[in-house]
């Protein structure tokens, strides 16, 4: 009795010891210690499932809080998948499948799988004892949120409840092999490539989509797993770039024959493609045959009497796309020469439409109607009461038709309705438009006078009446209505007086002409000179209108002074721009920080300021400087000096590492340039005159012609190096020359000139004297009248000689 009771007891013990190594102990993962193995899994496998879905499992239940627990096993419900850890053949613990022999999780994340797994956030690298990887992804819509701030963003979030989505589904996850070179995964079915698509497309991988797509080609019927994640495709159509078009098109192609509806429209995508075709990369291009398959495809439409034609979405700006390039392919696809002819498609523009392309004649002298912009009570009264004549006398019997726009800057839909409501303006010649802007001083009465309260507001007026029921509020659908209202009430009374308006003003304009071929009429015309027309050391600035001598400005570009106006870099003033460069030149910038021009001294005042620590220098630019015109603060404005560097005492501090290491590359260039002027300076010696020709020339008989050109510089050669010149069209004398070189004997007499010594030539001989210039004082006398030179110590001088030298710097400044 004793031994069964022993026996019984030790079965019991037994039977009670192996409930104790089936029991485990599920461990909380959202308060994992940081740095402990459990805090480690919880960080790998939230980034396939959420901390909520995953669980893991101890068998140390035991065993106390403070001590640690292992983590002996981990499910993931959701995703049917379940790791244990065990050790390897190395003695290292890990986390192996026990649904996928011989896979665990590899830590071993190095730059190439970084690069091949990007775009795919919801991953896990698995490996086997052979060192061979794969890649476990999740099967989960994937969603590219906008960001305002970030708008090409790459950044993917995974929408893990899609009910829709994981009904569908047959299984949950995907595996893809990863080829031994690290570079790219391998697909194993279609809906896994479909998937692995969908990821590389909204990671904007356009590339790596494109060569994925022969992997998705089909011809039978998606199963409902492949149909969810190819609808998904969509998320992506937010997404404009030339790549972005030719993938989808790929797709399109691949799986054309399955008969699964295209998440996008085949006719705007081919456009779309068509229309930035020079931007698609060469990995993204499609090959012509392709192309025309898809173009010669059902689900294109070519024209309005297509069946899948929606005039809500399919635009005829497109469809004309569309179909020329239909027939340029056929065209050049067909034929075996290299010169094809095709059959080129355009729709005519739409009032209601930003047609892009449309006839303007106004080149050849037509004028198209505009509407009239009402800044006050006289101009609207003006048009209203038909003060033009011959308008009055062309009228209608009941006036002229008039439509009147009021709106106001305040109000966004008022000032987007406005170019849309032009665009019906030039169409409709035999209407006055007029444009008010109703919170305007003056105009604001107009509208209260008609009671005008919302905006925009667009009125019919016949004659100075409003026509009844014809108001406009609101901007939605203003167009078609305002097209609608204008059919109602334009007659064919009004179209006859615009043809009889047009008949008068073309006879009088006609009776104007003769007048004037009586008189003698004097035109004013711009002169410029010719840029390709003058010596080799002459500039041509200021669109054409100043001509200046600069033998350094003949191997780079010339030295500007530039402010930024609204955005946009203008040249300074040239007195301005003078004083800024010797300034520069000297130094001045970088041992001050600080300086003002007056007005007075010079054509206006400028105050600029600067940080000399900021001060930016490159190979063609310094600056930027700040400041602003005058005394007024409310604009600023920025200055550089652009042209070729210069190097300046006291810049080396502002010299970046880059650019010294550019100028002690460009030092034997800049010494060769420099032997090379000087070479050239040596053969020019006694032939230091150059010239530029005029832009516009006169005939014989053709009147009296006058020009006014005013020179920036003291006379050379005592006069004899500075002239203007009447030449025939056969003269090439340019320079450089010995002097003269215009009315010398270089040019076989074709060329008459005017010194500034007074003197006129031709031929090289001395015809006559003219009244010659009055000099200008000389630069440091007047610096000293104006209190600028330095001034220099003075001897005691008596009241006589005082007085004098007061009377002559009286009338030098006369002079």
């Amino acid at each position: 009795q004793r031994a069964g009771r022993e026996e019984k007891e030790g079965e019991k013990k037994g039977e009670k010891e192996e409930e104790d190594d089936d029991r485990m102990l599920l461990l909380n993962l959202l308060y994992a210690p940081r740095g402990s193995r459990l805090f480690s899994i919880a960080k790998t496998m939230c980034s396939i499932e959420t901390l909520s879905h995953v669980l893991a499992w101890s068998k140390d239940w035991k065993m106390k809080e403070e001590e640690g627990y292992s983590v002996d096993l981990v499910e993931l419900p959701r995703l049917k998948l379940t790791f244990t850890a065990r050790e390897d053949h190395t003695g290292e613990l890990k986390l192996f499948s026990m649904d996928h022999a011989d896979l665990f999780v590899s830590n071993d994340h190095n730059d190439l799988t970084k690069k091949m797994i990007a775009g795919i956030p919801h991953s896990l690298l698995l490996s086997n004892l052979g060192g061979e990887m794969q890649l476990l992804v999740p099967v989960l819509p994937p969603v590219r949120p906008h960001i305002i701030s970030q708008p090409f963003t790459t950044d993917l979030v995974i929408n893990r409840e899609g009910c829709t989505w994981n009904a569908s589904l047959s299984q949950r996850f995907y595996l893809y092999p990863i080829h031994v070179s690290l570079s790219f995964a391998l697909t194993k079915g279609l809906n896994s490539a479909l998937y692995l698509l969908l990821l590389r497309l909204l990671h904007r991988e356009y590339d790596a989509a494109y060569r994925l797509c022969d992997s998705i080609a089909t011809d039978s019927k998606l199963s409902p797993e492949g149909q969810e994640i190819f609808k998904a495709l969509s998320y992506a159509n937010d997404d404009f770039h030339p790549d972005a078009a030719a993938v989808r098109l790929k797709v399109s192609l691949v799986t054309i024959d399955s008969g699964t509806p295209l998440p996008w429209d085949l006719t705007l995508q081919l456009a779309d493609y068509i229309v930035k075709l020079p931007h698609v990369s060469a990995t993204c291009r499609l090959p012509l045959q392709e192309e025309l398959q898809l173009l010669e495809s059902d689900g294109v439409v070519l024209d309005e009497n297509s069946a899948l034609f929606n005039p809500g979405v399919h635009d005829r700006y497109y469809l004309a796309i569309v179909k020329t390039r239909l027939h340029v392919l056929r065209a050049s696809l067909d034929s075996d020469s290299s010169a094809t002819e095709a059959s080129c498609f355009a729709s005519p523009r739409e009032v209601t439409t930003g047609w892009p392309w449309y006839q303007d004649n106004t080149v050849f002298g037509e004028q198209y109607n505009t509407a009239v912009d009402i800044k006050s009570v006289d101009e609207w009264e003006a048009v209203i009461n038909m003060e033009d004549h011959l308008r009055e006398e062309c009228a209608p019997t009941d006036g002229w038709l008039t439509v009147a726009y009021f709106h106001v800057l305040w109000s966004g839909t008022s000032v987007k309705a406005l170019p849309r409501v032009s665009e019906l303006v030039p169409t409709h010649p035999w209407i006055t438009f007029l444009i008010a802007k109703a919170d305007a001083r003056g105009v604001d009465r107009i509208a209260k006078q008609y009671g005008v309260d919302q905006f925009p507001t667009i009125m019919l007026l016949r004659g100075n009446k409003e026509v009844e029921g014809s108001r406009m509020v609101g901007s939605e659908r203003i167009v078609e209505k305002l097209l609608r209202v204008l059919a109602e009430n334009i007659t064919e009374a009004d179209r006859s007086a615009y043809v009889q308006l047009l008949v008068r003003q073309k006879e009088e304009a006609a009776q104007g002409q003769e007048v004037e071929e009586e008189e003698a009429v004097e035109e004013e015309i711009l002169w410029t000179w010719d840029v390709d027309n003058c010596g080799r050391s002459v500039r041509v600035a200021d669109l054409g209108l100043t001509a200046t001598l600069n033998e350094d400005d003949m191997f780079g570009e010339p030295t500007v002074w530039e402010y930024k106006e609204e955005w946009e870099w203008v040249q300074m003033p040239g007195d301005i721009e003078d004083e800024l460069e010797r300034r520069y030149l000297a130094g001045y910038f970088y041992r001050n920080d600080e300086l003002v021009l007056k007005k007075g001294r010079w054509s206006q005042t400028i105050c600029l300021y600067w940080d000399r620590s900021d001060i930016k220098i490159t190979s063609d630019t310094v600056g930027e400087f700040e400041g602003h015109w005058g005394s007024s603060w409310d604009q600023d404005i920025y200055v550089r000096r652009r042209g070729d560097r210069v190097q300046v005492r006291g810049e080396e501090k502002c010299l970046s590492k880059q650019q010294r290491k550019t100028d002690k590359e460009m030092a034997p260039w800049t010494e060769r340039q420099r032997a090379m002027r000087m070479h050239n300076r040596k053969e020019q010696y006694g032939k230091s005159v150059e010239g530029v020709h005029g832009t516009t020339g006169f005939s014989k008989g053709s009147g009296t012609h006058r020009w006014t050109i005013r020179w920036e510089h003291e006379p050379a050669l005592s006069g004899k190096g500075d002239a203007v010149a009447l030449s025939s069209v056969s003269s090439e004398m340019v320079g450089p020359s010995a002097p003269p070189c215009l009315g010398g004997t270089h040019d076989e007499g074709c060329s008459v000139a005017l010194y500034a010594s007074g003197e006129i030539y031709h031929r090289g001989e001395l015809l006559d004297t003219a009244v010659k210039a009055t000099p200008r004082s000389p630069p440091t006398e007047i610096l000293r009248k104006r209190g600028d030179a330095p001034k220099k110590k003075e001897k005691k001088k008596s009241k006589n000689k005082k007085k004098k030298k007061e009377e002559e710097d009286m009338q030098g400044e006369e002079e």
